[in-house]
């Protein structure tokens, strides 16, 4: 009696484990159908006008054999081929409609409003003509043919949910059910035959159906996968990309000023020396030291002391062309590279640098203004010298040295040979 029940309780556990899974399991479908129904509307409506059109050319061949099958001796077959003439006519009519109407839809650009009642209608016409068909057909050669071939038709091409295609389909059998009894003198197993024939068509049509719209679920929902990880992608490496960017940046510019740093600064030194020697033209080189600049960060902090730097970083931006190259090299000297410029031409541009920082007081933190000087070397590179930068750079440095064994607050010009 034990075994029994528990037989009985692991017997209704097991169903309802199996309920509950085949539950949720429908809920994801739903879910996911519903995330697709309009690129399956789209899809239809792509189709669409190339199945009807398709079946135009087969009509107008119906026909033509039935209008010779009209003058048949036989009286019934006759009538029954004038039948099937005229609703060969009817189909190339309508189908010519839903064409137009397609057409007229597409150029107004409402065709999503028709799509998914289009997509059933057809489905649905090519249901009732094999059950048409096939009833017709019970007078001459009994046949399920067409309505198998409805079944197949609207299975395999046409998207449409399986909410909708498992009852399309099973009216669609009801009427076929009866339709073809509907004439007397049909033999009872040739009936019975194409019932069964009938249902497996049916069957077939909805297996059909369900087949491709899984297939086209699983297939949109995996391309969107793949074109969202691509667009995370992309966004990752755009991100890489300014990060780059930033480190690039942050790797040849002083974080303070925003001027290039020494590396940047011999970089591009190194590539204006190459074009000077090309040319054949002169280029020179301004290094520049604030004076006493200890005494601001020992007096007023060193946070006015970054103010000094970039006041002074702000001048030489306005005194210079965008052709020139202003670097910070160290922690309060400066440089500037000159292309197509002659030591004099040098100097004039170091004498307003240095007048405009001994006139402008330097603003700093607590509302207070500091007094600042600097001192100046210049040294140029003539016409056709094939020496490297760092003679220059060493030239330009010696210079900047006599200014401030000179005094300080002055420009000098190295008078090695160059």
């Amino acid at each position: 009696m034990n075994f029994w029940l528990n037989l009985s309780h692991s017997f209704h556990a097991s169903t309802i484990t199996v309920l509950h899974y085949c539950r949720s399991r429908l809920a994801v479908w739903h879910d996911e159908h519903n995330q697709v129904a309009e690129n399956a509307t789209h899809e239809n409506l792509r189709r669409l006008p190339w199945i009807l059109a398709a079946f135009i050319p087969l009509l107008v061949l119906g026909m033509t054999i039935k209008w010779s099958e009209q003058k048949s001796s036989d009286a019934a077959y006759a009538a029954f081929a004038r039948l099937f003439f005229w609703v060969d006519v009817g189909l190339i009519l309508w189908l010519s409609f839903l064409i137009s109407v397609l057409y007229i839809y597409k150029r107004h650009n409402q065709v999503l409003a028709l799509g998914h009642s289009m997509t059933i209608l057809v489905s649905t016409n090519f249901l009732l003509l094999g059950v048409t068909m096939s009833a017709l057909s019970q007078r001459a050669l009994p046949s399920a043919t067409m309505y198998v071939l409805g079944c197949i038709f609207s299975g395999a091409l046409l998207l449409i949910r399986p909410r909708v295609v498992v009852p399309v389909h099973a009216i669609s059998y009801v009427f076929f059910f009866y339709a073809i009894d509907l004439w007397n003198g049909v033999p009872h197993g040739y009936i019975v035959f194409e019932r069964l024939y009938g249902f497996v068509a049916c069957v077939i049509g909805i297996f059909l159906s369900l087949l491709l719209w899984r297939w086209f679920t699983t297939n949109e929902l995996l391309h969107r996968e793949v074109e969202q990880h691509r667009n995370e992608l992309e966004f990752c490496n755009s991100d890489l990309t300014r990060q780059h960017a930033l480190l690039e940046e942050m790797a040849q510019h002083d974080a303070l000023t925003g001027l290039l740093n020494r590396r940047a600064f011999e970089q591009e030194a190194d590539l204006a020396m190459q074009r000077a020697r090309r040319d054949g033209s002169c280029i020179s080189v301004m290094m520049l030291d604030l004076d006493f600049f200890k005494h601001v960060n020992d007096h007023y902090g060193h946070p006015a002391g970054d103010d000094v730097l970039q006041f002074m970083a702000s001048v030489l931006r306005c005194s210079v062309r965008d052709t020139d190259v202003v670097a910070r090299v160290g922690g309060e000297e400066f440089s500037v590279l000159l292309p197509h410029t002659s030591a004099v031409d040098a100097c004039e541009v170091a004498e307003k640098i240095r007048l405009r920082v001994s006139h402008a007081p330097v603003p700093v933190v607590n509302d207070r203004t500091v007094s600042m000087t600097v001192s100046v070397g210049v040294a140029e590179f003539l016409s056709g010298h094939i020496g490297a930068f760092s003679c220059l750079y060493a030239a330009a440095d010696q210079a900047l040295y006599k200014a401030k064994r000179g005094g300080r607050n002055r420009v000098e010009v190295s008078i090695t040979a160059f």
